[in-house]
């Protein structure tokens, strides 16, 4: 991929090539199959060309998607098929993140947290949310992908100091994570949520580096990409806790794309310094750092509002067994 690019709302757009050569268009929209145009040719890199598609309807229909139980790693060609057209929905919403977060000029207000969890991941100290306006929205900086692949979603600094990296958007649609890594769909109501298809994702077998496992999820009606579930896996400390992930995607008018709601958990580490059996020192888990955050509203151009995050409040009374309505001290 050369350039990518949101079009706008009468459906141009401006992508630059790399020079001479030989091009085409790839068309991805939620909710129809992906288009690609003819090749055409670019004498030099000041060449401007100006080209119309008609690009054809064909919907996509994930209700109609059944769900194999093979793994991608395995998998036979039909169902190889299946997930190659739910896999090609969730690739366009990724890219459209990547790209609304990289070059939209919209303002976020962001509150973000840190929680302080037991090993048993019950939370025990909370640091007071703190709220920012920004102008970009990058919620996780990852290396190069091919670096992930070469030494994992882990990498150790000074010793006994970890930096831990997230699934973001750009990794999951690289070929480099797709390479490394076994696909699987998967149904929602085997965890509780209906109405929703997901494409699992985990180590090849026989990867051992620090990494990432975990569930991207869309609404079949919609074919909408709602969030993606992930844990940490191959982290090497003993007795490892779980450690969990969650990304929340939203799609906003024009159909831009944005995180809407994101959080990371990784250990605690102490050293376990066992003298009276002259064990050589070791790094332990003694807790966990959930760290995350939310974004309460964007504006648009000219201050345009548009996304407003509204908490749910729930109202009623509490009346006793005779029907007499009480209110709790």
């Amino acid at each position: 991929m050369i350039d990518q690019a949101i079009s706008g709302s009468a459906g141009g757009v401006e992508l630059a090539g790399e020079g001479a050569g030989t091009y085409r268009v790839r068309v991805q929209r939620i909710g129809y199959r992906t288009w690609s145009s003819d090749r055409f040719r670019l004498r030099d890199a000041a060449q401007t060309i100006r080209r119309s598609f008609r690009v054809p309807l064909a919907p996509i229909r994930l209700e109609q998607l059944d769900v194999p139980l093979e793994r991608r790693c395995s998998m036979p060609p039909d169902q190889g098929r299946r997930m190659a057209k739910l896999w090609d929905q969730i690739e366009t919403a990724l890219a459209l993140t990547s790209v609304t977060q990289q070059s939209e000029r919209l303002i976020f207000t962001v509150r973000s947290f840190r929680e302080i969890l037991d090993r048993s991941g019950d939370l025990v100290g909370r640091d007071t949310a703190a709220v920012h306006v920004r102008s970009s929205l990058r919620p996780f900086d990852p290396p190069p992908v091919d670096s992930l692949a070469a030494f994992g979603f882990m990498v150790e600094g000074d010793p006994g100091r970890y930096r831990y990296y997230a699934p973001a958007p750009a990794v999951l649609r690289s070929g480099a994570f797709l390479d490394t890594h076994c696909l699987k769909l998967r149904r929602g109501d085997e965890v509780d949520r209906p109405g929703w298809i997901g494409v699992s994702f985990e180590p090849a077998p026989g990867r051992t580096l620090p990494d990432v496992a975990g569930t991207l999820w869309m609404d079949r009606e919609r074919a909408r990409l709602q969030r993606l579930d992930f844990r940490y896996v191959n982290l090497g400390f003993p007795d490892t806790p779980e450690l969990t992930g969650r990304i929340d995607f939203l799609r906003l008018p024009a159909n831009r794309w944005i995180i809407q709601r994101w959080s990371t958990e990784i250990p605690r580490l102490v050293f376990d310094a066992n003298l009276s059996n002259n064990h050589p020192a070791r790094l332990e888990v003694s807790g966990i750092d959930r760290t995350g955050a939310r974004v309460l509203s964007v504006q648009g151009p000219e201050s345009t509002l548009l996304y407003h995050y509204r908490r749910t409040t729930v109202h009623g009374s509490v009346r006793d067994a005779d029907g007499k309505g009480r209110v709790p001290k």
